[in-house]
């Protein structure tokens, strides 16, 4: 498993014992892995492990392959669908795990936390790191649907971090302390990492050609990021006669229920700020 193919899950055969130990990092969509754990994945992947990415094909596999990778297509539905289909993925999910036998699983979102969490929790063999980047829809909006999963995503949590050698990984303080305040994790079993992490040595600053100072906003266009608070405060500024340019760059998300429409952002471009 070090030549770098797209793995047919079912199908593959597990490796004998002294094989490499293995990374399994399981995502939405492989775009997060080249934008948040590139540099991670290579890292472990230069430590000797053989490193498998499970994801969406949204975005060309070939980096990852290329890269002596295995690439699993990962058929699983973001957000919350029906039950045949939840169904579906996480069967998808078991027979991933089963058929890598990973010594590490990395999930990432929380949706694969929980329902991959589950799936690994009887593995003795197998570690768990669990980077939830954010609450999500689910703990933010108030539907009547997330309201009732509410308390069954906690107790399903509260059964994953009971397995030994689990971590959960979150991203600020707050998320950290909600989830020690309901009893999911302890502190010594959770740790804040403030960012996915950036290549410095990638962005080669270079000076302004105009004198016109730009603000740079990199994510996806989701309500709850304080996008709208952000075209709003640049209206302000654009009306008491600041010099400036506002550069949004990252794409709608139709399959999170918060994202903005192009419509929206079409109209802050109206406005030229």
């Amino acid at each position: 498993m070090t030549d770098g193919r797209t793995i047919d899950a079912d199908s593959n055969p597990q490796l004998s014992a002294g094989r490499s130990p293995r990374y399994l990092i399981v995502l939405n969509e492989i775009g997060f892995l080249y934008s948040h754990f590139w540099v991670l994945a290579t890292a472990i992947q230069k430590a000797g492990w053989d490193v498998i990415v499970a994801a969406r094909d949204g975005a060309s596999p070939e980096r990852a392959i290329n890269a002596g990778m295995q690439f699993i297509p990962l058929r699983i539905k973001i957000g919350v669908g029906n039950p045949i289909a939840e169904i579906k993925g996480i069967l998808a999910l078991r027979t991933i795990i089963r058929s890598c036998d990973p010594d590490l699983v990395h999930l990432v979102s929380l949706k694969n936390v929980l329902l991959g969490g589950m799936l690994i929790r009887w593995r003795k063999n197998a570690s768990l790191l669990a980077a939830i980047t954010g609450l999500g829809s689910l703990f933010v909006e108030d539907k009547w649907v997330y309201s009732a999963l509410r308390p069954l995503v906690i107790y399903g949590l509260r059964q994953v971090f009971k397995k030994s050698r689990s971590v959960m990984a979150l991203e600020n303080p707050d998320d950290r302390k909600f989830f020690i305040d309901e009893g999911v994790v302890s502190a010594e079993q959770s740790i804040v990492i403030p960012s996915a992490g950036l290549d410095s040595d990638a962005i080669v600053p270079v000076p302004h050609q105009n004198n016109v100072c730009i603000i740079i906003c990199v994510c996806r266009m989701i309500r709850y990021k304080g996008i709208l608070q952000l075209i709003e405060a640049a209206r302000i500024l654009h009306r008491e006669g600041l010099r400036f340019e506002l550069l949004l760059a990252g794409d709608t998300d139709e399959s999170n229920p918060a994202s903005l429409t192009r419509e929206e952002l079409r109209s802050a471009e109206a406005d030229d700020v």
